[in-house]
């Protein structure tokens, strides 16, 4: 991340006054005199970090949007975690001029080589209309509807569902190495270390911290099952009704391989991968959607956000304005709430999607998502 914005000098020590003014300004409120020590306190932690404007509006407006609370000591305990990752991923790109060459920086240079993100990843088409649970869910099996389709996915055993955004980028990851390579085998790392980087996330050995989660939802995924049901009518010119039903069942995975194990906490590492399973791999290989790499690490925090960019990225450049009813388009997400919150939920994630992607041209208007024409965020020719 490039560093555009710093101002010489300046650090949030000493201007936690505009960052009160900025947080005020996204809650459209001011922030309440009893509140302001709390506050202070939590930016004390990244007191010397450099104060960027641009950045920490930016941030806050994130937070906000996914939801994470109207509280301003609730916001700002999420904005420090996020903002020290922030400015961490910049001191990684210092100009040349200034590097002081050392062998693990050569390392550094050199395992960055080797895993290159790819600008745009891509997505099964059938997950751009039927999605996963944002949220843990005490289903064994749930059901999303779409016009002529219906998908039930189901865990096998005891293993819950999937549930949030890491799941859905780990589809995203293996979809785009296997369209890419051509193999249904793909590496994905030496270590979990490696891997959840790979996926966009910072990763954390603490307990229940990004590693083991990124762990447990790809467990979860080896051990769910999809079933897609697909249904064309006709009528013949003697007036019969001629129903086309096409059914299909399958995994993501064949097979994984589990890639560390601990020994008196020493970390002892193995070469891994996984394999796609034969189905899926044809899916994506005919039927795949690109979707902008950056789009989907800037809206992970918001699995609703990040269904609402591959649904709109999946049925834009039609050459005519789509209306999808919100009750209809309520089917295709596996949520536990009331409908009546949905609206005000698919209100927030899509300022969170046009925020992150301009070009959207995209509105809720009464109780419709309308769809303007609007080109996909990764053209081809």
């Amino acid at each position: 991340m490039k560093n555009t914005n710093a101002q010489e000098g300046r650090v949030m020590q000493d201007n936690k006054n505009q960052y009160y003014k900025i947080l005020s300004t996204q809650l459209s409120q001011g922030i309440p005199e009893i509140s302001i020590a709390a506050l202070s306190l939590e930016l004390s932690k990244i007191s010397k970090f450099p104060f960027e404007p641009e950045l920490i509006d930016k941030t806050l407006f994130e937070i906000i949007a996914n939801g994470v609370s109207q509280n301003p000591l609730t916001i700002t305990k999420e904005f420090v975690i996020r903002y020290r990752t922030c400015i961490d991923m910049q001191k990684h790109d210092t100009p040349a001029k200034h590097l002081i060459i050392r062998d693990e920086e050569i390392e550094l240079a050199i395992q960055m080589s080797d895993k290159q993100e790819r600008d745009i990843w891509y997505s099964y088409s059938t997950f751009c209309t039927h999605f996963l649970p944002p949220s843990p869910t005490n289903k064994k099996e749930i059901t999303t509807k779409y016009p002529h389709n219906t998908m039930t996915i189901s865990s096998i055993g005891e293993t819950m569902l999937p549930y949030g955004s890491i799941p859905r980028i780990l589809i995203c990851f293996l979809s785009t190495e296997a369209k890419v390579t051509g193999e249904r085998t793909v590496a994905i790392g030496k270590t979990i270390h490696d891997f959840v980087k790979k996926i966009g996330y910072t990763p954390s050995y603490i307990n229940n911290g990004t590693n083991q989660q990124v762990m447990e939802q790809l467990e979860r995924l080896y051990k769910t099952e999809f079933s897609h049901d697909y249904s064309e009518s006709r009528y013949l010119e003697d007036g019969t009704k001629e129903t086309f039903r096409y059914q299909r069942s399958f995994k993501i995975f064949d097979e994984k391989l589990t890639f560390e194990t601990v020994n008196n906490k020493l970390v002892q590492q193995q070469v891994t991968s996984v394999t796609l399973s034969e189905a899926f791999f044809n899916e994506i290989k005919n039927h795949s959607v690109p979707l902008k790499l950056e789009i989907l690490k800037s809206l992970k925090r918001s699995p609703l956000a990040l269904d609402l960019y591959v649904f709109i990225n999946y049925r834009s450049n039609t050459g005519r304005v789509i209306g999808i009813k919100l009750n209809d388009l309520f089917n295709q997400f596996p949520i536990d709430y009331e409908k009546w919150r949905f609206k005000q939920r698919l209100i927030t994630a899509l300022k969170l999607v046009r925020a992150n992607w301009p070009e959207c041209n995209a509105i809720i208007k009464e109780n419709t998502l309308i769809i303007h024409n609007t080109l996909p965020s990764v053209t081809t020719n």
